[in-house]
């Protein structure tokens, strides 16, 4: 069993019984809550997973950040 934690305001916790060489897919809603972000961390099947990569960009930091983080 691995348990997979998102650290927020609320956070969420899911558990997923994970078989080796299998892929798993999972989505985090955020919202915004009273003081900070609050999550929900579900799983999803594998086509909207699937989809869900394709659809995503990489995310290019500038300015210090980025210099720091190279």
């Amino acid at each position: 069993m691995h348990e997979l934690v998102s650290k927020t305001e609320n956070d969420s916790t899911l558990n997923i019984d994970a078989v080796a060489g299998k892929i798993y897919y999972v989505w985090q809603e955020v919202k915004m809550g009273m003081w900070a972000a609050r999550s929900k961390l579900q799983p999803v099947d594998d086509d909207v997973g699937r989809n869900g990569v394709k659809e995503s960009r990489l995310a290019v930091m500038t300015g210090a950040q980025g210099r720091a983080a190279e």
